[in-house]
C-alpha cells in the first residue's frame, strides 16, 4: 500500500508538470478534434490515474484489517464502508483505530454519500474514472454540464481533487502503522510469562527497487 501510495503521489506530479515538449506516447496517435476544448494527453492519464490508485488504498486498507482482525468478511464483500459497519473495531480501544474511524466519518461525508454538491460530485469523479468516461477541459471552458455518458471537470478541479485524496491515503497510511503497533503492544503484554523470540526486519535496500 504505501508503495502505491508513493506510485500515485508520482502520477500526479507526473500531471502537474506542465511539459514544452509532447510526449513520446502521444506522437502520431490519431484522435479526432470534438471541437469542445476536451484534453488528452498522458499528463492527463497521469492525473487520472493517481485520482484512481489513490482511491483504492481505502479499500485496500479495509482487506488489511479484516484480516488482521480476524473479522471474517468475505473478499467479495469487503469495502471500506463495510469496514466500519463492524463492531469488533468499533469496541476495540485502540485510540489510532479510532482516528482511523474518524478519517472515514470525514471522508464518507465529503466523499462518498453527502448531500453538498461538491461531495457529490467528487464521487461521481471516482465513479467516471473507474466505469464510464470522465472529460478534462481547460480551464477557461470548464462551464459545462455533466452529459449521459461523460463527467465534465477541469484540468485545475482534478487536480486539486486528487491531492485531497492523496492527503487522505497518507493520514490513513500513518495511522494504520500505530494501529498495528498498539494491537502488536498489546499481545506482548498478554504474552509477559511465555516465552517469545523476537524477529528483527531490515529495509527494502534501494538497490533492490529495480
Amino acid at each position: 500500500m504505501k508503495q502505491e501510495y508513493v506510485y500515485s503521489r508520482w502520477l500526479l506530479y507526473c500531471g502537474l508538470q506542465e511539459g514544452d515538449d509532447v510526449h513520446f506516447a502521444d506522437k502520431d496517435t490519431c484522435l479526432t478534434n470534438t471541437m469542445d476544448y476536451t484534453q488528452h494527453s498522458i499528463r492527463h492519464e497521469n492525473i487520472k490515474s493517481s485520482f484512481k490508485t489513490a482511491y483504492a488504498i481505502f479499500d485496500k486498507i479495509a482487506f488489511f484489517l479484516n484480516i488482521y482482525f480476524g473479522l471474517g468478511i468475505g473478499d467479495g464483500a469487503i469495502s471500506y464502508t463495510r469496514l466500519w459497519q463492524n463492531q469488533t473495531l468499533l469496541s476495540n480501544e485502540n485510540y489510532a483505530l479510532d482516528a482511523l474511524r474518524w478519517i472515514y466519518k470525514d471522508f464518507r461525508k465529503n466523499i462518498s454519500d453527502a448531500t453538498q454538491p461538491k461531495a457529490e460530485r467528487l464521487y461521481k469523479i471516482r465513479n467516471s474514472l473507474e466505469h464510464r468516461y470522465i472529460r478534462i477541459y481547460w480551464d477557461l471552458a470548464s462551464d459545462t454540464s455533466d452529459g449521459e455518458s461523460a463527467t465534465d471537470i477541469s484540468e485545475s478541479d482534478l487536480k486539486n481533487e486528487a491531492m485531497v485524496l492523496l492527503k487522505i491515503a497518507r493520514e490513513e497510511l500513518i495511522y494504520l502503522s500505530f494501529t498495528i503497533h498498539i494491537e502488536e503492544l498489546k499481545g506482548q503484554k498478554n504474552k509477559e510469562n511465555s516465552i517469545t523470540v523476537p524477529i528483527v526486519l531490515g529495509n527494502h535496500d534501494d538497490d533492490w527497487k529495480v
